[in-house]
């Protein structure tokens, strides 16, 4: 596991891009504003894109929704890259109680959703 100090904000992506250029992720995790400020880095630099999909076996996202412009630009570039979608994972929880209580199953995700509660869990809105 590689963390950075990279924020997700101009001045601060920058490290992270820099951390990308050098390790190739299996799994990447970050916040939706950090996959937003990433976006353009992969989109116009084809060799950060080749090194970050390269491995790439799942991104996760968590802290807000991933809006579905972001969602489809990576599914995009991740085609584009390697032929094939990158499996986008979230899920809703309380970190203090344990990781998340709503989860995916095998079936693609779509934007603004959060998962399906745990077998034997209730979830109330």
């Amino acid at each position: 596991m590689y963390l950075d100090a990279g924020k997700p904000m101009p001045g601060g992506i920058e490290e992270t891009v820099r951390n990308l250029r050098r390790f190739s992720p299996t799994v990447y995790f970050n916040v939706p504003k950090g996959y937003e400020s990433l976006l353009p880095y992969l989109r116009d630099d084809s060799a950060l894109r080749a090194k970050f999909f390269h491995r790439l076996h799942a991104m996760f996202f968590s802290g807000a929704a991933l809006s579905p412009f972001i969602w489809n630009s990576l599914d995009e570039l991740a085609v584009q890259e390697t032929g094939f979608r990158v499996p986008m994972l979230t899920g809703l929880g309380v970190p203090k109680l344990r990781r998340s209580s709503c989860r995916y199953g095998l079936t693609p995700a779509a934007p603004a959703m959060s998962g399906f509660p745990y077998p034997a869990n209730d979830a109330k809105v």
